[in-house]
């Protein structure tokens, strides 16, 4: 610990970590696209010049990257391609010929049966499935109003559901 006498000491440390710590959070890298503008010589403004110029005085291996880069952008462009390399590129492709391909084959198509039978298939599934669910519906119901259930599964589903088609003897009207 620090006694009372190396007060000066403290003081003269936190002032150096200020110093540094200010000197810091000024260098930080400027923004890649003000360096590209710096570079490019588009920057007029001296707001957005001075803390590149900051940053360069600070980065000195920076410089070098700088003028490497406004050399490529002084250097000629690419050349473009010659006739022959465009030719031989347009001949890996081949040329698409002046007809259509048609998407179904005119004489291809399915007999009528077939077509019979599929609908037939998807009725059928339908009434199935209907009655199935109507089954397992009621058996739901009945479970919930506590009426007795059935022997088996196999009788609910072929035995119609609470004597829906059975008569009523008292009922005589």
């Amino acid at each position: 610990m620090t006694g009372p006498g190396d007060r000066t000491e403290s003081v003269a440390l936190w002032q150096k970590w200020r110093l540094e710590a200010s000197a810091a959070t000024e260098r930080v890298a400027p923004d890649p696209l003000a360096l590209a503008a710096y570079a490019d010589r588009r920057s007029d403004d001296e707001a957005e010049v001075e803390p590149v110029e900051d940053w360069l005085a600070a980065n000195p291996d920076a410089i070098d990257d700088l003028l490497a880069a406004r050399q490529a952008a002084l250097a000629a462009p690419p050349s473009i391609a010659s006739e022959a390399l465009i030719a031989r590129a347009c001949g890996l492709v081949p040329t698409p010929a002046g007809n259509v391909v048609p998407l179904r084959r005119a004489g291809a198509r399915a007999p009528l049966w077939l077509s019979a039978v599929r609908w037939g298939g998807l009725a059928a599934s339908l009434v199935i499935t209907s009655m199935v669910g109507f089954t397992l519906g009621n058996s739901a119901y009945s479970n919930f109003a506590g009426q007795p259930a059935a022997e088996g599964a196999l009788h609910e589903l072929l035995d119609p559901p609470l004597n829906v088609f059975s008569e009523d003897e008292d009922s005589s009207t």
